[in-house]
């Protein structure tokens, strides 16, 4: 200690000022910490913080979304199977035909012509590649013309609508008889009676739904 105080006595008043100088300089940037690094710190964590949550978000929108659909295929799905138990696998003009008859005649709604439409008139080749086309339903369909009140037709579209099987009432022209009035005035109807049955790929059942495990 005396040696120390023996070899400090010795410098000059000005090389001891320079060496307090380097001490103080030496303790600011390598000992003394302001909070400037630690606030440097905190700021870089709140922003991982910050990246972390954006991703949290965008990952519970991306899963949101998936449960999302998976409710909208399996309502498809639902659907499909509720409007397939509809339609026959087999359903013939001839049925159709029958169907008509009965409600035409349960409704005294006249039928004045009938004849086969073109869904008839096309060739089996072209029916068998529109139904795999579709991948539903082929069709088969009846020209009608009916004669009655309004009641009378509306009596037999409301049966119609009714029944089991899916039978749609397309291509609807009604026409006024002259020299009728009142609720009995006859109409003259015009219209294809069309029945649906399953195409062979539709009988099939549908795919099934994808599980958690399958999205990537």
């Amino acid at each position: 200690m005396n040696d120390l105080m023996a070899k400090v006595s010795t410098l000059s008043v000005n090389r001891i000022a320079l060496f307090g100088l380097l001490l103080t300089v030496f303790y600011f940037f390598m000992i003394y910490n302001n909070g400037d690094s630690i606030l440097a710190e905190i700021q870089g964590l709140n922003a991982q913080i910050a990246e972390e949550t954006t991703k949290k978000v965008e990952t519970e929108r991306i899963l949101k979304k998936e449960e999302e659909m998976r409710a909208d295929v399996a309502s498809l799905a639902k659907t499909y199977e509720a409007v397939k138990s509809k339609i026959p696998i087999d359903f013939e003009t001839s049925e159709l035909r029958i169907i008509v008859e009965q409600i035409s005649a349960a409704t005294d709604l006249k039928i004045t012509k009938l004849s086969n439409s073109d869904l008839q008139q096309a060739s089996s080749q072209d029916a068998t590649e529109k139904a795999e086309e579709a991948n539903l339903v082929q069709k088969v369909g009846i020209n009608y013309i009916f004669q009655g009140s309004f009641a009378q037709i509306q009596a037999f579209m409301t049966q119609i609508a009714g029944i089991e099987k899916v039978i749609k009432v397309s291509e609807l022209k009604i026409k006024s008889e002259d020299g009728t009035n009142g609720p009995n005035k006859n109409l003259t109807v015009e219209a294809i009676l069309v029945g649906y049955r399953q195409a062979a790929v539709a009988a099939a059942k549908p795919p099934a739904l994808p599980g958690k495990d399958s999205v990537k």
